[in-house]
């Protein structure tokens, strides 16, 4: 079995772990080593970018992303000396991302600036609602479409919902009858990423209760911690955590009734006023 460690259930792992045992069987895990120097340089296309790339990890402080061939693959198309951020470095990484698949889908040429807005807008409103899957079009199997997360009251609707179509496109694939994003933890990055911006005050009722982290936004609160442009919101998270910056906790996502999933959507409509696609 190949998988993200946050994706699976620690009770999962646990159960087959037990099976294991009583079959006689010694249960391995084993986890895939970040890319060596030599890996690196056929990674970022040669040792002229490789050099580059680590002058750029060094100067901007990006050691906790230079274990990831995206974002070595990312940081080689940055300009030498540029001043670059984590945050700035995964939005990149998620921009190629769509860039790569829409070389994909032969014929179609659309905004890809629009496209990773919207994809922003719908990580987020998954993330937050709960949401494992959406509709595909299909209006009675009782799930929402991305056509539901952007108010028909808000400038340029139609523009923002053939790049919601769009996105869902590029990102997303069929399950049963709807659809999930094919890689569960770009849906966080862009649920943090569009919550970026975000003040602590419309953060804490959606992320906290009773003083507490409601667990099932683990993942998002440790990226938030990371790439916040707000201070307040990185140090209510890590008070919030008992003084320690939070650790990545389990991708939680679930079915959810029409009418949980738009009580979701208004509470993160109310969080993102501010947001581009909100």
């Amino acid at each position: 079995m190949f998988c993200r460690s946050n994706e699976c259930p620690k009770e999962f792992f646990d159960e087959l772990d037990e099976i294991c045992e009583t079959a006689g069987i010694r249960f391995k895990q084993f986890e895939l080593a970040p890319p060596d120097a030599k890996s690196a340089v056929q990674i970022v296309g040669g040792q002229s970018a490789f050099e580059r790339v680590r002058g750029l990890v060094a100067e901007n402080k990006l050691r906790c992303v230079g274990s990831y061939p995206a974002a070595l693959q990312a940081l080689s198309r940055v300009a030498p000396n540029a001043r670059v951020t984590e945050r700035e470095v995964w939005e990149l990484v998620l921009r190629n991302l769509l860039r790569e698949r829409s070389e994909d889908q032969s014929g179609v040429e659309y905004d890809l600036d629009k496209a990773y807005n919207a994809a922003c807008r719908i990580g987020a409103v998954m993330a937050l609602s709960g949401l494992r899957e959406i509709s595909r079009g299909q209006e009675s199997i009782g799930l929402p479409s991305v056509r539901e997360f952007f108010p028909d009251e808000t400038p340029e609707y139609e523009s923002r919902q053939r790049a919601a179509d769009y996105a869902q496109r590029l990102l997303m694939v069929p399950r049963g009858e709807g659809s999930e994003f094919r890689e569960e933890h770009v849906q966080e990055w862009l649920a943090a990423l569009a919550l970026a911006d975000t003040s602590l005050e419309r953060l804490q009722p959606i992320l906290s209760k009773d003083g507490k982290p409601i667990q099932r936004y683990q993942g998002v609160m440790f990226l938030l911690h990371r790439i916040s442009r707000r201070d307040e919101v990185r140090d209510w998270i890590k008070e919030l955590h008992g003084g320690v910056p939070p650790a990545r906790g389990p991708i939680v996502r679930t079915r959810f009734p029409l009418k949980r999933a738009g009580r979701g959507g208004m509470c993160l409509r109310a969080a993102v006023r501010g947001f581009d696609y909100g």
